[in-house]
């Protein structure tokens, strides 16, 4: 079995909280898999082929993001059903500012393509994380997606304090009706891009070159989202 099908098998694992299950390879086996978004019995994982930056990589500011591969929903609000999928950062790489999704996307082919990204890390248990969820990210997508600007909200802990599980994803997702993407970090990849413990945690990356261009321990102030704008235009 070759490597790539072997981390589809751990991954079905961290997902049965969504009923999904078996393991197949590319080249299938005629058999269907319901709850599989493809009915292949296979997660899609389109970023094989998305271009990225070569690096070197690292995790202070200015460098340039690994291509992290997450697992959630392009958009639990209106396709919570398709079940997830696995999210890479090369699906968010724009280096030209106005590329669009690719058809091998998991997004939508011929949309835009965002300028700037503004991940937000949560926990379920975070009090903070729960009121920006609720009264303060919907109204800034609002005004940042129209030109360029979108958001990845990566939970990070469960209620419990333990990694956030696909059903405690899929709980936060319907509460807050999260129209943008949304993924588990299982295995905690993300947690080098911060130095604190603190939720919620934020990271602005230009999408022109996947370079980390701020981060944030705790609801980010004014200023944050002021570089988030810059950013955007192409002016920072």
């Amino acid at each position: 079995m070759r490597n790539d099908v072997l981390f589809r098998c751990l991954v079905l694992g961290l997902t049965a909280a969504f009923g999904l299950i078996g393991c197949g390879s590319d080249e299938g086996d005629g058999n269907v898999t319901p709850g599989f978004p493809d009915q292949t019995g296979q997660l899609p994982r389109g970023s094989w082929a998305l271009p990225y930056p070569a690096g070197p990589f690292g995790i202070s500011k200015g460098s340039i993001a690994q291509n992290y591969e997450l697992i959630g929903f392009p958009n639990a609000k209106e396709k919570l059903g398709e079940g997830v999928r696995f999210i890479s950062f090369a699906e968010f790489y724009n280096p030209t500012g106005d590329g669009v999704f690719p058809e091998n996307s998991v997004f939508p082919a011929g949309t835009p393509k965002p300028k700037a990204l503004a991940i937000i890390i949560s926990a379920s248990w975070c009090g903070p994380c729960q009121y920006e969820a609720a009264e303060v990210l919907p109204g800034l997508r609002a005004e940042y997606n129209p030109i360029g600007g979108e958001f990845l909200l990566a939970l990070a802990e469960g209620i419990s304090g333990s990694p956030a599980t696909p059903e405690d994803l899929t709980k936060w997702v319907k509460k807050f009706a999260i129209d943008y993407p949304s993924v588990t970090d299982p295995g905690g990849k993300l947690a080098a891009l911060w130095e604190s413990d603190s939720f919620p945690a934020n990271i602005i990356i230009d999408t022109r070159t996947m370079a980390i261009v701020q981060t944030y321990a705790g609801p980010p102030p004014a200023t944050y989202w002021k570089t988030f704008e810059k950013v955007i235009a192409g002016t920072l």
